[in-house]
C-alpha cells in the first residue's frame, strides 16, 4: 500500500534534486521565492566521472609511475592520466577509456593476489574495497588521475572504518607526494 505522505516525500526529492521551485502541501504556493541554493548534501552534489581502469597496460603505467603509499589494509599507486612520463597510449588500439581533456576524470582499478587468500577472500577485499572507492572517491580524488587499490591480506580483516582511514591516508600521501 501506499502512503499519502510517502508520495509527497518522492515528489520532494524529486524537487530537490532537480532544483526546481517546490510546491508546499500545504499551502499549494511556491516555497522558494527566491533561487534555489545549491544543496548542501554531498550525496546530491555533481560527482567527479570515476572510471574503471580495463586493460593492463593502464596498471602498468599506474605502477611505473612511483607513486605509492603503503598502508596496513591496502597500496595505492597513483599516475597522472596524461603527463611526459605516462603518456596516452597510441600504438594499437586506443584504451577507450581515457576521457577528453575538457573533462578530466579519475580512474581506478582494483587488484588481489593469491597472498590475500583463495577466491573467495580475494573476492570479498576487492568488494570491500570497491565500496570505500564509491564512498570516498567522488570527494576526495583528484580529477586527472588514476588510481590503482592494492588488496593486502589485511584488508579483509580490517574493520571498514580502519580501511576507509587507511583509503584517506593514502590519497593524502599520494597527493603531497605527487609531481606537478
Amino acid at each position: 500500500m501506499t502512503d499519502k505522505n510517502d508520495h509527497t516525500d518522492r515528489s520532494s526529492m524529486r524537487s530537490v534534486l532537480s532544483l526546481e521551485p517546490q510546491m508546499s502541501p500545504k499551502t499549494g504556493s511556491d516555497s522558494a521565492k527566491t533561487a534555489p541554493s545549491p544543496p548542501q548534501n554531498p550525496a546530491l552534489l555533481p560527482k567527479k566521472q570515476i572510471i574503471g581502469l580495463k586493460q593492463r597496460r593502464d596498471y602498468l603505467r599506474v605502477a611505473r609511475s612511483g607513486i605509492k603509499a603503503a598502508q596496513p589494509g591496502l597500496v595505492l599507486q597513483a599516475a597522472h592520466r596524461h603527463s611526459p612520463k605516462n603518456p596516452p597510449n597510441t600504438i594499437g588500439k586506443p584504451s577507450g577509456n581515457m576521457p577528453s581533456p575538457a573533462a578530466p576524470a579519475t580512474g581506478f582499478g582494483i587488484t588481489a593476489s593469491k597472498k590475500v587468500g583463495n577466491a573467495v577472500a580475494r573476492n570479498r577485499a576487492k568488494r570491500r574495497l570497491r565500496a570505500l572507492v564509491a564512498h570516498i572517491f567522488p570527494v576526495e580524488a583528484e580529477a586527472g588521475m588514476d588510481y590503482v587499490l592494492i588488496a593486502r591480506s589485511q584488508t579483509v580483516k580490517r574493520p571498514y572504518k580502519a580501511l576507509e582511514a587507511d583509503l584517506r591516508r593514502a590519497l593524502d600521501r599520494v597527493s603531497r607526494r605527487r609531481a606537478p
